[in-house]
């Protein structure tokens, strides 16, 4: 009678059966089902294995659905994602006409203070001319502009948003380049130069921050991301993602780099290093240079398209020497953005 007694199966939270489901183990076995609990995957095997071996009362049919292990972005900016969310969206523009119509568009639907936009990208445009800000003064006479490259490195900003940063034809900004033609501001300005307009567009307030990562975690969850970085950010932000995620409300997994501001230094000198299942802050990002497309990163050689420049490097070379040896004392991770050749080799000698 003993041997007729069917053994008791393992109780978990769910089962997912008849699927086609990729393990991504040492040996990339392709199973059908898997069982979790608390959250985590502990069996993976043939129908008749799980089904026979454990017992949930959530089971799930995939009806031969494909399941992939999450995936995870490398390198991202997840709070700059969820602020595009509320901005011109600019990515696969065709044409500088394109971009007007879309910032138009935007701009008559929104109350802004500032119309902010980020995505453009001149050299998939059907005329690869760099666009100029004629066209915005006209439109937005008033209203000050600031459409960011796709790279983040540069912007298109006109004539009123450069009034309010102070930026004339005789302005000199170290570590970036204010474009020029016939003695005549463009509106596009590059690594430093764009900064000094950014920074003067409204900052988010700390629960407008927090629901912008919200609306960028939920984006990612929708297409497989599991696991994110968000390479660089201030301490407002990364204090706002420590309370989404003591609130336990962070479903991703989130791997946050600091600007190098001394606001940020000095509060975590006194917080250390933040490594939960779905936080960790251990790193600081620096920045060497700019980006291919805006002529900004450090080229060793002058860009063939324009051999008046060979790019820019963001601070003097002993100001990185500095950096690297004092979070290195700290056990801080350096993590830096360098994208020229220069760059590259100066940052890694």
């Amino acid at each position: 009678m003993a041997s007729c007694q069917s053994k008791s199966k393992i109780k978990v939270d769910s089962l997912f059966y008849n699927g086609t489901v990729y393990t991504a183990n040492s040996s990339f076995e392709v199973v059908e089902a898997f069982a979790v609990k608390n959250g985590k995957i502990i069996a993976t095997g043939t129908n008749k294995e799980i089904r026979g071996a454990y017992e949930a009362g959530d089971e799930n049919d995939l009806q031969k659905a494909v399941v992939y292990p999450g995936f995870i972005d490398a390198h991202s900016h997840l709070l700059g994602y969820g602020k595009v969310l509320n901005q011109v969206n600019l990515v696969g523009t065709v044409s500088f006409e394109d971009l007007l119509d879309r910032v138009t568009k935007f701009a008559s639907t929104s109350n802004a203070e500032w119309i902010v936009g980020r995505g453009w990208n001149e050299t998939t445009w059907e005329s690869k001319t760099s666009p100029n800000k004629t066209k915005l003064d006209f439109l937005f006479p008033n209203t000050p502009v600031c459409l960011s490259r796709v790279d983040g490195h540069a912007v298109l900003v006109n004539q009123v948003a450069l009034d309010l940063a102070g930026i004339t034809e005789k302005t000199k900004i170290d570590g970036g380049k204010i474009e020029m033609m016939g003695g005549q501001l463009t509106g596009a300005l590059v690594d430093a130069a764009a900064d000094k307009v950014k920074g003067l567009i409204s900052e988010l307030t700390k629960e407008e921050i927090k629901k912008s990562f919200l609306a960028a975690q939920q984006k990612c969850l929708e297409v497989g991301l599991t696991g994110v970085t968000d390479a660089g950010l201030d301490l407002n932000e990364l204090q706002a993602l420590i309370e989404l995620n003591n609130e336990n409300k962070l479903r991703l997994r989130v791997y946050a780099m600091m600007n190098p501001t001394v606001e940020n230094f000095n509060y975590f000198d006194s917080v250390g290093i933040i490594n939960t299942p779905h936080l960790v802050i251990r790193s600081v990002k620096l920045y060497a240079d700019g980006s291919l497309g805006s002529k900004g990163a450090l080229l060793k050689r002058p860009y063939c398209d324009d051999s008046t420049t060979t790019g820019l490097l963001q601070n003097p070379w002993p100001w990185y020497e500095k950096m690297c040896s004092k979070l290195f004392e700290k056990g801080w991770q350096v993590n830096t953005h360098c994208i020229g050749d220069s760059s590259n080799a100066k940052i890694l000698s």
